[in-house]
């Protein structure tokens, strides 16, 4: 049987069946954890977000509609990159071309502006035989091909030292549960600290549904087998 053990104005506890641990329920969602974690609430200015914590570790968490992002794959990565320049492939192709044309009178310019122009855009391997037309000593796996006011042009997609540590050390995991999206990311290097999180976001990417993000800081204080198992028993109730 689950028995309540406790409540304040904010959250409610229940204590499980193994009598080590209990749910914590914040009535829009819910997380099962060791029953010494207790719930604080911090100030947040545009969402729900607060900690959930004993004597060494803390998890965070942030619940409103601009929730923090999850990590991605590295095919998730090149996906959401084909069919538009990423920002960094942008500036390296605004170098190429005479932005004159396009400044306004305060001599700024619209990035955008320039990019709706592009034609026959597409994402392509790179290799040995290719030469670039900006950031040729840039390493990348892809390229991108394009025509611009009659001019082919090939700029690399770079990938940041950031983004490549989080596709070789994220083991991650994306699946569906209650109309949410579910990611839940496990950070895998020992010897560099950063968050595991779960992500849930809504299906059909409704404006006017929360978002739910749990992290932990890599720390060394919980094994990554606990953490797992704790992120799994996230669950957020559809609002």
């Amino acid at each position: 049987m689950l028995q309540l053990s406790s409540c304040d104005k904010d959250v409610v506890y229940v204590k499980q069946e193994d009598g080590q641990n209990h749910l914590i329920d914040f009535k829009s969602f819910s997380i099962i954890v060791p029953v010494d974690f207790k719930f604080k609430k911090q100030k947040g200015i545009d969402s729900y977000i607060g900690k959930i914590e004993n004597d060494n570790t803390t998890f965070h968490f942030d619940y409103g509609l601009y929730s923090p992002r999850p990590p991605i794959t590295k095919e998730q990565f090149y996906e959401n990159n084909k069919k538009e320049l990423d920002q960094k492939s942008t500036q390296l192709f605004l170098k190429l071309i005479d932005l004159q044309p396009y400044r306004d009178k305060d001599n700024r310019i619209n990035p955008l502006e320039i990019t709706k122009k592009i034609k026959n855009l597409s994402l392509k391997v790179m290799h040995d035989s290719i030469v670039l037309s900006k950031g040729q000593n840039t390493i990348c796996e892809y390229y991108y091909s394009f025509e611009f006011e009659n001019t082919e042009f090939k700029i690399p997609l770079p990938i940041s030292k950031k983004e490549s540590d989080d596709f070789e050390y994220y083991e991650i995991k994306t699946d569906t549960i209650n109309n949410y999206q579910r990611t839940i990311a496990i950070w895998k290097n020992k010897n560099v600290e950063n968050y595991s999180s779960v992500n849930l976001v809504p299906l059909h990417n409704d404006p006017y549904k929360k978002e739910l993000w749990v992290g932990i800081n890599t720390d060394k204080k919980m094994s990554t087998k606990q953490i797992r198992e704790i992120l799994e028993t996230v669950t957020l109730k559809d609002n």
